[in-house]
C-alpha cells in the first residue's frame, strides 16, 4: 500500500512538470495565457507608491490591453536574461 503511494506521488510530481501549451514569441516577456492563446503584457515603467497595506507598484495608464475574466490568471514567462524568482 504505502509503495502505491509513493509511486503515485512521485508520478504526480513528474506530470506536474509538463507544460505542452503554446510557447511565447519573445523572451523576457510576461504573456497571459488565454486557452490556446497567448496575450504579451504591455512593458512600463512602474511607480512605487506606500500604503498601509505596504508597498503597492502602480502602471500610468487608464487601462491594460491584456485582461482575463479569470480569478487566478495564468502567466507564461521564456527566462532569458531576467531571472523569473526576481519579477
Amino acid at each position: 500500500m504505502r509503495v502505491i503511494l509513493i509511486a503515485m506521488i512521485c508520478l504526480s510530481a513528474a506530470w506536474a512538470q509538463k507544460y505542452d501549451g503554446p510557447k511565447p514569441e519573445k523572451p523576457d516577456l510576461p504573456y497571459l495565457r488565454h486557452a490556446t492563446q497567448l496575450i504579451p503584457l504591455e512593458v512600463s515603467e512602474a511607480k512605487e507608491e506606500k500604503r498601509r497595506e505596504g508597498a503597492v507598484y502602480v502602471s500610468a495608464g487608464p487601462a491594460s490591453p491584456a485582461r482575463t475574466p479569470m480569478a487566478e490568471p495564468i502567466f507564461v514567462f521564456e527566462s532569458k536574461s531576467i531571472p523569473a524568482e526576481k519579477l
